[in-house]
């Protein structure tokens, strides 16, 4: 019975140092980025980090603006099992945006949009 208990603790370690484990979380469950909106003399960073995305990565937004002045383009896919979830974070409303004069359309292919709010 003694032996049987130490098992079962070694297993408990065994398995509370594996979760805990960044490599061990990145490469089974996915990564996860935060990112801020771009402050003056700064580099807008979220095409960049949302191109660097793998299936089951998940990219949160804090709130703010998320401006660019040229054409966005995000080309990473996910899987059914693993997506790419790119979200606000909690309580955050950020907002993605370039002038007028550049937007002609939006396309997205393979998106599954949650609680969108969409302005023209």
């Amino acid at each position: 019975m003694e032996k049987e208990n130490v098992r079962k603790i070694f297993l408990l370690l065994l398995l509370i140092v594996f979760l805990g484990n960044d490599f061990f979380r990145e490469s089974c469950l996915g990564a996860v980025f935060e990112i801020f909106p771009a402050t003056v003399g700064s580099q807008e960073e979220f095409e960049t980090v949302a191109n660097s995305l793998k299936p089951g990565d998940e990219l949160i937004l804090h709130g703010g603006l998320y401006s660019q002045n040229s054409r966005r383009a995000i080309t990473v896919n996910g899987s059914a099992s693993n997506p790419i979830i790119i979200r606000a974070a909690d309580e955050k409303k950020p907002l993605l945006t370039r002038p007028a004069d550049n937007m002609s359309s939006l396309t997205m292919v393979g998106v599954r949009l949650v609680q969108p709010r969409i302005r023209t």
